[in-house]
């Protein structure tokens, strides 16, 4: 690994751990949001999708400028600022419709980071893709999403949720910093020339990653509210969470490992079949079914990276990952809207059956994809 690939592979660490941890941080102040606003169960799926929607079509957006300007880091220190900016001044809102639009502004900064930190991440790999450095930088977003609930239990535990967009989304503007130093080279392309980005494969790789986007937003987002309603307390709802992330940094590692030796499609397969299984049985033992669901719940993302990406050309990867990755975002949109609906009619425990039929139909679609 030359100087400027371990430059690279720090700096996107640094920004998957910052980028994915403020996302998944939120989750854990929906019950706090709620109770304070009085949300109904339908304002909360359309409070947690919200944001998924902007990151959805800013994705497509980002991934298409990047690849003209042949650069990605300025995107990448562009969008954790405006993400870092939107939740700090969530912590001053007073009203419902403020919360929307912030949550949807953190939304479109959020966008940039997998289109443009990825490409940049495989353009360093020169052109040979390998899962263990996607894997790693795989373990940066975990930890990130494991680290940042920790410290925002901790410090709604002694203030509230309002400090905690006051004080956490300040280390995205130190991570919007680093990428300055990355020196990245310019991609070598002159131009782009003809690639079918619409085609059989890639509607499939949209569908599986939706798939997995549905999945797990819609978990994240009702996990807390439904340990509430058995009866957890705030610091158990918080250790359920940590250990559910935790589980994915273990994950992540190794599914980079997993990639480079055995067939990706098994492993997404058998994955999201066993994710449906779960969690339809999580909450029976929160604890004993926890981390089996995390761990199964992450290690689909390293292979299915890994195998859409090594039939795209350079000139293409941020394109091609940020349309993949931006209607898997809008797909994702609509499952906590889906859960919500269904909770309001017959209980929360009954909205983790849709994503049971989430994840079988992820793992039919995984069998039909290639090698």
């Amino acid at each position: 690994m030359d100087a400027t690939m371990k430059r690279v592979v720090a700096a996107t660490f640094m920004g998957h751990f910052v980028d994915d941890g403020l996302i998944l941080m939120l989750p854990l102040l929906i019950p706090f949001i709620a109770r304070d606003f009085n949300l109904s169960y339908t304002q909360i799926g359309i409070f947690g999708g919200s944001m998924v929607l902007t990151l959805g079509f800013g994705q497509i957006i980002a991934g298409y400028v990047s690849d003209f300007s042949k650069v990605k880091w300025p995107f990448i220190s562009f969008g954790l600022a405006v993400l870092s900016v939107s939740l700090f001044a969530m912590s001053f809102c007073s009203s419902y419709s403020s919360l929307i639009m912030l949550n949807l502004l953190a939304g479109f900064g959020a966008s940039f980071y997998h289109p443009c930190g990825i490409a940049l991440l495989v353009k360093s790999m020169k052109e040979k893709i390998r899962g263990k450095i996607l894997g790693i930088h795989g373990v940066g977003g975990g930890i990130g999403i494991l680290t940042y609930p920790v410290c925002a239990g901790i410090i709604l535990s002694k203030w509230g949720w309002h400090e905690v967009l006051l004080l956490l989304p300040l280390t995205g503007l130190i991570s919007a910093a680093l990428f300055f130093f990355v020196r990245e080279e310019h991609s070598s392309h002159v131009g782009r020339s003809q690639y079918p980005l619409v085609q059989k494969e890639s509607i499939l790789m949209c569908i599986l990653f939706g798939c997995f986007a549905m999945f797990f937003r819609g978990f994240v987002v009702f996990l807390p509210i439904q340990l509430e309603e058995i009866g957890f307390s705030t610091t158990s709802v918080t250790g359920a969470i940590t250990l559910f992330y935790g589980t994915g940094v273990i994950a992540e590692l190794l599914a980079g490992i997993l990639t480079d030796r055995y067939s990706r499609r098994k492993i997404i397969f058998v994955s999201m079949l066993a994710a449906s299984v779960l969690v339809l049985v999580v909450f029976h033992s929160v604890w004993v079914f926890l981390i089996p669901l995390g761990f199964v719940a992450y290690v689909v993302w390293v292979p299915a990276t890994a195998a859409f990406v090594e039939g795209v050309p350079e000139a293409w990867y941020g394109t091609a990952l940020g349309l993949v990755q931006g209607l898997a975002g809008l797909m994702a949109t609509s499952s906590p809207v889906i859960m919500g609906i269904v909770a309001e009619q017959s209980g929360v425990s009954a909205s983790f059956v849709f994503l049971a039929i989430v994840g079988v139909a992820g793992a039919a679609v995984a069998l039909k994809v290639r090698q």
